[in-house]
C-alpha cells in the first residue's frame, strides 16, 4: 500500500515539532498514521497526548496494548510475559505495573470470548459432554 506523503504533511510536521518539542522520529510517525490511517504505537507520554489531540483514541497505543492484544490473540504464550519483562526491565523501561495489568486484562477477556453469552444455545458438543446428559 502506497502512501505518499507531500509537503503539506511535512509542514505539519514542522508546526507539531514547534509545539510540542517532539523528536522528528515521532512527530513524523505520527503524520504517516493519520495519512496512512494505521495506529501509532509510542510510550512517550508527551508523544501520546499529542497523537490522541490528531487520531481517534483507539488508534494510540503503547507496549501493555501490543502485550494484551498478543496474549489474547493467543500469539504469545503466558511464558512470553515474563522474558518481556525482564527485557524490559534490563531497558530501564519501568513498565512492569502496566505489563501485569494488561496481562490480566487480556487473560479475563480472553476467558470471557471463550465462555457462552448467558442465554445462549450451548453447542451440542458440550451437551454430549457434560456428565449430566451422559447416561
Amino acid at each position: 500500500m502506497a502512501c505518499p506523503i507531500d509537503v503539506e504533511d511535512l509542514q505539519e510536521v514542522a508546526v507539531l515539532e514547534a509545539r510540542r518539542r517532539l523528536s522528528k522520529g515521532e512527530i513524523s510517525s505520527i503524520v504517516f498514521a493519520k495519512k496512512s490511517e494505521q495506529a501509532f504505537m509510542t510510550d512517550d507520554k508527551k508523544a501520546a497526548v499529542l497523537a490522541r489531540a490528531i487520531l481517534p483514541g483507539h488508534k494510540v497505543q503503547n507496549t501493555p496494548h501490543l502485550l494484551a492484544w498478543l496474549i489474547f490473540a493467543a500469539r504469545l504464550q503466558d511464558s512470553d510475559k515474563d522474558a518481556i519483562v525482564a527485557e524490559m526491565t534490563s531497558l530501564n523501561r519501568n513498565l512492569n505495573p502496566h505489563l501485569e495489568d494488561a496481562y490480566r486484562e487480556a487473560l479475563r477477556c480472553r476467558l470471557m470470548a471463550q465462555q457462552p453469552a448467558e442465554g445462549a444455545p450451548v453447542p451440542a458438543q458440550a451437551i454430549a459432554a457434560s456428565p449430566r446428559t451422559r447416561g
